[in-house]
């Protein structure tokens, strides 16, 4: 069994919860993140989710928590994917992974380790 993280809670990360309800068995949703702590109660209650959290790093350093779908804002995607990476989850994530060329080479050097089965090591 799968157990997913939905990191944000608005019209994306709700139809990511929604779907994986759809999957069967093979994965579960563990927890919901949003800083909009009514909205996260709010979504908890709707999908029947019990452990809940304001803040991603929460998300992170939970070890029953295998994989994390990001449906931040934009900004936001490249370093918590680079955290998730380094936290040694496997990630899901919407559009775009980075938002500049400045931010390429970051994601790049995730997408290296992710490809190398080693997303415990650092970022160069």
């Amino acid at each position: 069994m799968l157990r997913l993280a939905i990191l944000g809670v608005g019209w994306a990360g709700e139809r990511h919860a929604r779907a994986v309800r759809e999957l069967g068995d093979d994965v579960e949703v563990a927890c919901l993140v949003d800083s909009d702590e009514a909205r996260l109660e709010q979504m908890g209650r709707d999908l029947g989710v019990g452990t809940l959290y304001a803040d991603c790093r929460d998300a992170l350093d939970d070890p029953t928590v295998d994989a994390v779908s990001i449906c931040l804002p934009h900004a936001l995607h490249a370093p918590v994917a680079v955290d998730a990476a380094q936290a040694g989850k496997h990630i899901l994530c919407e559009k775009p992974l980075a938002m500049s060329v400045a931010e390429g080479p970051r994601s790049g050097a995730l997408l290296r380790l992710v490809d190398q089965g080693q997303p415990r090591g650092g970022l160069g």
